[in-house]
């Protein structure tokens, strides 16, 4: 750190101010830029850089060039630091205003610990609510570090910037890098822009190239923001005249949270109450009130950054920030009565006004009370808020010329709807006020903002939550995203066109049918048996009007039909998959059919709708994976593998390209891959994840799973029995299982070799059979021992299987229903 001051404390800077003609003829009306820098409290330093351009152009560019002020440990020294900005700066027609860039909180530098995966969430927001975009660039406008980009950076739209790192991308636990950022500003909704018209997200009103530096470390213990303080990039709605308050709560365990540090983009001044320990008694935990010392009356987007600070110096890792959005409040209601002997509401919302208020955002409106005698409290009557709180901190001010109490009310809902509030006054001789009552809509995002409707107008229906698309002539689809075809010869890909009824007749000839279906004669029959295609012996191959028969090892024939194993004296001594004297009984681990194309997921894999339990150290995922098995007969290079999930691990998922598996006999067109879950995850229950494996348009499939994560056990049970363990992707103890009575179900148990011999599993039921263990390489490359577990329930139920390995066990839960498991 006092490197890093000193470097900074001689910083030399070259600022170089652009202003290129990109469009029209520049003209100069007077503009000035300021430079200064600020000490932050924790030892850092701030650099201040604005410009106040007067050139009338469309769009301005403003380029900032500095010299190195930090060696790179990965990317090398020397290297020059760019920052650019564009900016169009035409007059918008719907705030009526010059278009405004979108404004950043940027750190100098940020600290990740080493060997883990670091999320960076960069605050942005934008006056002119306009739509955020966040990609890695790489071209020329961030300077020379372009041609060196730090290994494992991703970064996402939503502006998360997401760092690996690990040993594997070359890092060694103290290292500089710089990561580079381009913010991208397009428009939500159709926009005019001098005289010029765009479509929505047509328009890039400014783009941005910023830069900073990361220090990686060593995993050292810094307080942590912990539940109760509001979400990062957590959304609150003032009204003109609020007051910005919430309170932080932090974790520290390497000496007491000393004092946190306030930052921001507004010009207000703040007020931070002294730390003390946590109000409902969590340990190495404190907490502090933190406000704005003004209310805030310009509309606009601001942002609050908190950081937490120990009695050691140690400052959290993580800025939490959040974003502040003032709007207009031009209310002017009020409860007084006649008389005026009692306190009463002025310029407030009235009965047939509506506050409008984000779902799950905290919206702040301000309370003003008149009143002959102090004001005392200001109460909730009645609230059907999720959250609902009034400052007790009730001030004096003047406002509108008047001498009014004015305190703020805090709400938040995360259903949609109409919701109503109603408050009282109480003066210090307990006189009350009438009730007011404030109804608020609780709106949901706007969803137009992404753009659904492919090639038409997208409409926000407030009230419902949802949207509808008009599309464009000659489009249709909720979307409006499927061409309305009008037939000809050129439509009907494989079939002739009957003008006269406008529909496409599938037939070579024009007489006798072919072998396709569908609209424009473009979807192939499947010319499989629908009944036990190949005997359930092999996987059948669609052909023209015909098909073929892939046989597994020990079948032949047109339908494999004919068995040629050898006869054995035991089920263990068959290939995986098959059981029985003549290994002739099929335990369910493949599908029948799968045409040129289709892609089918496979047993082995884990039923859908599992439960599965991960392992979690320090909140963070630890050796998280599920295997997924396919047969596909194409290129497997068209197979794509996409996720969806819950918010918490939405940016946690990886996926491996899938590879030909080689765990079961003689089946070329088995394919294996991996998904990986990593990274923080900040509610333990209630996840989800779903895989969808795609070849294709119309050749997709999806598996979904549940999730739960528990403390990671494995370091303590492989000291208590090293030679003999479960090994991952076992599924761990207590995973629940949904299958269908009276059909069998497959999972795989992967163990350690025991010197080098793979022990057999002893089976706890009669409805548990396993195979004998096999010796083979996980999905690493590593020696492991595979067991092929295989289920039938005969009645509905819930079962308990126990299996032990050594000093192992798992225990797994299989719920059992009556019909498919969807």
């Amino acid at each position: 750190m006092s490197g890093l001051k000193i470097t900074v404390g001689i910083l030399y800077l070259v600022v170089v101010l652009l202003v290129e003609k990109l469009y029209g003829t520049p003209a100069f009306l007077g503009g000035a830029m300021t430079f200064t820098l600020e000490d932050n409290p924790n030892g850092t330093v701030k650099a201040h850089m604005q410009v106040f351009a007067g050139w009338r152009l469309e769009r301005e560019r403003v380029i900032y060039r500095g010299r190195s002020w930090i060696n790179l440990t990965i990317q090398g020294q020397d290297i020059p630091w760019n920052f650019q900005t564009t900016i169009n700066t035409y007059t918008r027609n719907d705030t009526k205003k010059r278009n405004r860039p979108p404004k950043i909180q940027l750190n100098p530098y940020y600290r990740i610990d080493f060997d883990q995966t670091s999320l960076i969430d960069l605050p942005v927001v934008d006056d002119d609510d306009d739509r955020i975009l966040c990609i890695l660039p790489t071209q020329i406008e961030i300077g020379q570090i372009y041609k060196k980009t730090a290994p494992g950076i991703t970064v996402f739209e939503n502006c998360t910037v997401k760092i690996n790192a690990s040993t594997e991308n070359k890092y060694t636990g103290d290292d500089w890098i710089a990561v580079t950022v381009e913010v991208k500003e397009t428009n939500k909704y159709p926009l005019l822009l001098g005289s010029k018209s765009w479509a929505s997200s047509n328009a890039i009103l400014s783009k941005l190239q910023i830069q900073f530096a990361v220090h990686v470390q060593r995993n050292s213990p810094t307080p942590m923001f912990v539940p109760k303080t509001p979400e990062p990039l957590h959304a609150f709605v003032l009204y003109a005249g609020a007051t910005w308050n919430t309170v932080t709560f932090a974790k520290s365990t390497n000496g007491p949270v000393k004092e946190f540090i306030a930052s921001g983009t507004m010009l207000n001044t703040w007020a931070i109450a002294d730390v003390k320990p946590d109000s409902i008694g969590r340990e190495n935990t404190f907490q502090s009130n933190i406000k704005l010392e003004n209310p805030m009356y310009e509309t606009g987007q601001s942002i609050a950054c908190i950081t937490a600070l120990n009695e050691n110096g140690g400052a959290s890792l993580e800025s939490r920030c959040f974003r502040i959005i003032v709007k207009d409040s031009n209310f002017n209601y009020t409860t007084a009565r006649n008389d005026n002997e009692i306190p009463y509401f002025v310029n407030m919302p009235g009965p047939n006004d509506t506050v409008k208020c984000p779902i799950d955002d905290t919206c702040i409106v301000p309370i003003y009370v008149k009143s002959k005698r102090n004001v005392t409290k200001i109460d909730s009557t009645r609230s059907d808020m999720a959250y609902t709180g009034v400052l007790q901190q009730i001030s004096i001010m003047s406002f509108n010329g008047e001498i009014v109490y004015k305190t703020d009310l805090s709400v938040r809902n995360s259903l949609n709807g109409e919701v109503i509030v109603c408050l009282q006054a109480t003066d210090n001789m307990e006189a009350n006020s009438d009730e007011l009552c404030i109804k608020f809509v609780v709106i949901t995002p706007d969803p137009c903002i992404l753009a659904p409707c492919h090639n038409g107008q997208c409409v926000f229906m407030e009230d419902a939550g949802t949207f509808t698309c008009n599309c464009k002539a000659g489009i249709a689809g909720r979307l409006c995203d499927t061409k309305i075809p009008t037939c000809n010869s050129n439509t009907c890909v494989h079939g002739t066109c009957l003008i006269k009824i406008d529909l496409c007749y599938c037939s070579d000839d024009g007489n006798t049918s072919n072998d396709y279906q569908g609209l424009n004669c473009t979807q192939k029959t499947n010319d499989c048996p629908t009944l036990r295609p190949c005997n359930d012996n092999g996987i059948c191959e669609d052909g023209h009007k015909d098909y073929t028969c892939h046989c597994f090892g020990g079948f032949v024939g047109k339908d494999c039909e004919t068995n040629t194993c050898v006869n054995s004296s035991t089920s263990d001594s068959c290939v995986n998959g098959f059981s029985g004297i003549l290994c002739g009984h099929t335990l369910d681990i493949r599908p029948g059919t799968v045409a040129n194309g289709a892609v089918h997921i496979m047993k082995p894999t884990l039923s859908n709708g599992s439960m599965i339990h991960c392992s979690e150290r320090d909140s963070v995922a630890h050796d998280c994976m599920i295997d997924f098995y396919i047969t596909y007969l194409s290129d497997i290079k068209n197979v794509k593998v996409s996720n969806k999930s819950s918010a918490d691990l939405a940016q946690n998922i990886r996926c491996t390209t899938f590879r030909l598996s080689s765990l079961f006999h003689d089946i070329a067109s088995m394919y294996v891959a991996r998904c990986f879950l990593n990274g923080t995850i900040h509610q333990k229950d209630g996840q989800y994840v779903c895989l969808t494996v795609e070849a294709g348009e119309h050749a997709q499939q999806t598996v979904c799973y549940e999730l739960e994560f528990v403390p990671d056990q494995t370091k303590k049970k492989r000291e208590e029995a090293k030679r003999q363990s479960f090994v991952p992707p076992t599924p761990l103890t207590r995973s629940r299982f949904p299958v269908v009575v009276n059909k069998t179900h497959t999972i795989l148990l992967f163990t350690t070799p025991n010197n080098s011999f793979c022990e057999k599993l002893i089976p706890t039921s009669s409805f548990i059979h396993l195979l004998q263990p096999v010796d083979t390489t996980d999905f690493d490359g590593n020696a492991v021992c595979m067991t092929e577990i295989v289920v039938e329930f005969l009645e509905t139920g819930s079962e308990v299987v126990v299996l032990k390995y050594g000093e192992d066990e798992r225990i797994y839960t299989f719920l059992v229903t009556g019909g498919n498991v969807k």
